[in-house]
C-alpha cells in the first residue's frame, strides 16, 4: 500500500507542475483579445493584446498528444485505486454477509521496510470445514499495524473472520481498513481532477484543429494593418516574437489581435499593410497569411 501512495504522490506532483504551466498557458491564449482603442499610442503598447495560439494541425496536433497523453497517465491515478476499492469493499461485504469466526494461529511475521514508512505483517493458519465433513488448513497473511504487530508473536492465538462462501478470504477480527479505503478514495478523487484537465487540454487542442481546418476550407482573405511587434519571454526562458495587427470586416466591429509568428516579426513594421484569412461570421478566428 505504501509503495502505491509514494508513487501517487510523486505522479501527482509531476502533474501539479506540469498542469499548472499547461493551463496558465491555456488560459493566457484563450483570453478574449482586447479591444481595439483609439489611445495614444503609449497606452498601446501597456493594452497590447494576448496572443492566442496559431489555429492549424500543427499546433493542436501537438497539444492534442499532450492532452492524451496527460489523460492516459492520469487514468492510472482512478483505475488501480478503484481497482483496489473494489476488491476490499467486496471483502468487507463478503465478510459482513457470509463471514464466520473460528481461532487461527499466528505461524510468522515480517516487516516490509521502506525509506518513507514500514509495512507489518502477520501470516496465520486456520481450519474451516470443508462440504465432505472434513476440514482444510488455510493459510493467510494480512498486513496490522505495528500495536497488533507486537502484540502477534508466532504460535499466539488470535480471532479471525472468513466467508463461508470463500473461506480463503479471511480477516483478524477487530483490524479496520477505514484509513485504507479514505486513502483510496482520496486518489480516485485527484487522479478523477487531473483527467478532467486532460480532458479539457484534448478539447482545446482540438478546437485548434478544428479552426485550423474551418480557415483552410472556408476562410477568407481581407487586408489589415500591423499594429505592434514586440519580444516576449515565456515561462521556460523562450523569446516568442509577436505580431498585433487589426482588420475590419463589414459588418462587424474592428478585430485586433495578436499572433506568436516569428516570420511575421522579421518581415513586417509597424503600420504595414498585412493579409490576414478569417472565418466568416466569426472573424475572431484568423491568422496572418504569410
Amino acid at each position: 500500500m505504501w509503495i502505491w501512495v509514494v508513487v501517487m504522490t510523486l505522479g501527482l506532483i509531476v502533474m501539479i507542475v506540469m498542469g499548472v504551466h499547461r493551463a496558465a498557458r491555456w488560459w493566457r491564449d484563450k483570453r478574449s483579445p482586447a479591444p481595439s482603442s483609439s489611445a495614444p499610442p503609449s497606452e498601446a503598447v501597456v493594452d497590447r493584446p494576448t496572443p492566442p495560439r496559431r489555429p492549424g494541425v500543427s499546433f493542436g496536433g501537438c497539444g492534442l498528444l499532450f492532452g492524451l497523453g496527460w489523460t492516459a497517465f492520469s487514468l492510472i491515478f482512478v483505475i488501480v485505486p478503484l481497482g483496489l476499492l473494489i476488491t476490499e469493499l467486496h471483502t468487507a461485504i463478503l465478510l459482513q454477509t457470509t463471514g464466520v469466526t473460528t481461532e487461527a494461529v499466528v505461524i510468522s511475521r515480517r516487516i516490509d521496510e521502506d525509506s518513507e514508512d514500514d509495512t507489518y505483517y502477520v501470516t496465520y493458519d486456520y481450519w474451516v470445514p470443508l462440504p465432505q465433513g472434513d476440514r482444510a488448513r488455510l493459510t493467510q497473511e494480512e498486513s496490522v499495524d505495528s500495536d497488533t504487530y507486537q502484540v502477534l508473536v508466532p504460535e499466539s492465538r488470535v480471532t479471525v473472520r472468513y466467508a463461508a462462501t470463500s473461506p480463503e478470504v479471511a480477516r483478524l477480527k477487530g483490524q479496520s481498513k477505514v484509513f485504507e479505503v479514505i486513502l483510496l478514495i482520496a486518489f480516485m478523487l485527484f487522479g478523477g481532477l487531473f483527467v478532467a484537465i486532460g480532458v479539457w487540454l484534448v478539447y482545446s487542442a482540438w478546437q485548434d484543429i478544428h479552426n485550423g481546418r474551418v480557415l483552410a476550407q472556408h476562410g477568407e482573405i481581407i487586408t489589415g494593418n500591423v499594429t505592434d511587434r514586440w519580444i516576449e519571454t515565456d515561462s521556460d526562458g523562450d523569446k516568442e516574437y509577436c505580431v498585433a495587427f487589426c482588420f475590419s470586416v463589414p459588418g462587424e466591429p474592428e478585430i485586433t489581435t495578436a499572433e506568436i509568428n516569428r516570420t511575421a516579426y522579421d518581415t513586417l513594421q509597424e503600420g504595414d499593410s498585412v493579409q490576414v484569412r478569417y472565418v466568416p461570421g466569426k472573424p475572431e478566428i484568423c491568422r496572418l497569411e504569410m
